[in-house]
């Protein structure tokens, strides 16, 4: 059976912390096919220290380092990112790096932020 890797994106990793379904659960700690972009390390710490503390946010940062292997932006990311026009992707920065590291990277994003509904190589998913 061929596995597919997966990037997830914060959205993802979001819905993993607060409320999972199995799906999403499974896929995720298939570690050894599961993916973060750096950029989403970030936005994931941003949200855990806006919403409880700086510690639950180290903790779902370790949590993510556990289950998905990081990727961290190099020249090719980050020029793809800021050579997409609005025409081809809406999403803001952080969005256009994501998408460029799974591009980079041959990997299917996953997530259910709108910016990204209706690419190919995207795994889009609907909050419940």
């Amino acid at each position: 059976m061929i596995r597919i890797a997966h990037l997830l994106d914060t959205w993802a990793w979001i819905e993993y912390f607060d409320a999972p379904d199995p799906g999403l659960i499974d896929l995720v700690e298939s570690a050894d096919t599961t993916y973060t972009s750096i950029i989403t390390i970030a936005e994931v710490a941003n949200v855990f220290r806006r919403r409880l503390t700086a510690a639950d946010a180290r903790r779902a940062i370790d949590a993510m380092y556990a289950l998905s292997s990081i990727i961290p932006v190099d020249k090719a990311i980050a020029l793809r990112a800021g050579l997409y026009t609005r025409a081809e992707f809406g999403g803001g920065m952080a969005d256009r790096l994501i998408l460029a590291t799974a591009e980079e990277n041959d990997l299917v994003v996953v997530t259910g932020d709108l910016h990204f509904k209706g690419r190919k190589s995207v795994r889009f998913l609907m909050r419940k």
